[in-house]
C-alpha cells in the first residue's frame, strides 16, 4: 500500500463532488447525503458526505440526525433550541486500501477481491471500493474536524503531495534521530505516503543504508532521502514508476 495508489483513488473520487446519494452499501451514510469532498494523506482517504438535517419536522422526507442519543459517539448539531433550521452534518468514511485495493467510479468492469463500499448517485453514477485493508467506518463530525486538521497540518510532508515542502520534511525527518532511516521513513507522521518500494527504492538511490540512525545522517544524505522519497512516489503518481533496483530481491 502505498501513497501514489491512494492519491489516484482519491482523484478518482472526486470526480463525483456535489452528487447526492441514492443508494449506499457498506456505510451507515444517509440516503441524500451530497459527496461533499475528498481528502488524502498518504496511504488514507476520506469520503466526506455532508447532509442537511432539521429538527421540529415529522415529515417523512427529512432525516433527523441530530436527535437524542445515547451514544457518546452521536453529536447534537442542531442545539438544544428546537429550532427547525436545517444545519449540515458531515460524516467522514476512511479508506486505507490493502495490497491491490481500488476505487471504481461508473465502473465498466467488475472490481476484483472483496468490495467493501458501493454508493448510487442520483443519475446512476457509481463509486465502489475494493480490497480495503482497514475501513475505518462512519465517523462523526468531531472527527471530520480532526481530519481536516490532520490533512492541513501534515499535507507538506505528503511524498505525492502538490504541496510538499522538501525543507519541512527534511526537518521532520531530522527529529527521529533514535530510528533506524527505514523505519523513520516508514511512519506515516513522518513521511505519509512512502511504502516499503518507495523506501527501498529512494534509500538506495540516496545511497543511505537502511540500517543507520538518522541522527548519524549528515544534512546533506537526509536531504538526498527526501528528495529520492519524493522524486520515486511522483514518477510513479505520474505512471512512471523506475524499475525496481533492490525492492523484492535478495
Amino acid at each position: 500500500v502505498e501513497g501514489p495508489g491512494a492519491t489516484k483513488n482519491a482523484r478518482n473520487a472526486r470526480k463525483l463532488v456535489g452528487c447526492r446519494l441514492a443508494s449506499v452499501d457498506g456505510a451507515d451514510v444517509p440516503v441524500g447525503a451530497r459527496l461533499a469532498d475528498v481528502l488524502c494523506l498518504g496511504k488514507e482517504v476520506w469520503l466526506i458526505f455532508a447532509s442537511e438535517a432539521a429538527t421540529g419536522d415529522d415529515s417523512d422526507d427529512v432525516v433527523d440526525l441530530c436527535g437524542g442519543s445515547d451514544d457518546d459517539s452521536v453529536i447534537d448539531l442542531c442545539g438544544s433550541d428546537g429550532a427547525s433550521t436545517p444545519r449540515t452534518c458531515e460524516h467522514a468514511v476512511r479508506l486505507h486500501f490493502g495490497m491491490s485495493g481500488s476505487l471504481k467510479v461508473d465502473a465498466k468492469t467488475p472490481g476484483y477481491g472483496a468490495r467493501a463500499l458501493r454508493c448510487t448517485f442520483d443519475g446512476g453514477r457509481t463509486l465502489e471500493v475494493f480490497n480495503v485493508g482497514e475501513y475505518g467506518g462512519v465517523h462523526p463530525a468531531r472527527d471530520v474536524e480532526r481530519v481536516r486538521e490532520k490533512v492541513f497540518t501534515r499535507t507538506s510532508l505528503d511524498v505525492c503531495s502538490d504541496a510538499f515542502d522538501p525543507a519541512a520534511a527534511a526537518a521532520r525527518l531530522a527529529r527521529e534521530t533514535s530510528k533506524y532511516v527505514a523505519v523513520a521513513t516508514m511512519d506515516q507522521g513522518v513521511s505519509p505516503g512512502t511504502g516499503n518500494i518507495i523506501k527501498n527504492e529512494a534509500l538506495h538511490r540516496a545511497r543511505v543504508a537502511p540500517d543507520r540512525k538518522v541522527g548519524d545522517l549528515s544534512e546533506d544524505e537526509v536531504t538526498a532521502v527526501v528528495r529520492e522519497l519524493r522524486s520515486y512516489a511522483r514518477a510513479w503518481l505520474a505512471g512512471r514508476r523506475p524499475p525496481f533496483l533492490v525492492y523484492d530481491k535478495a
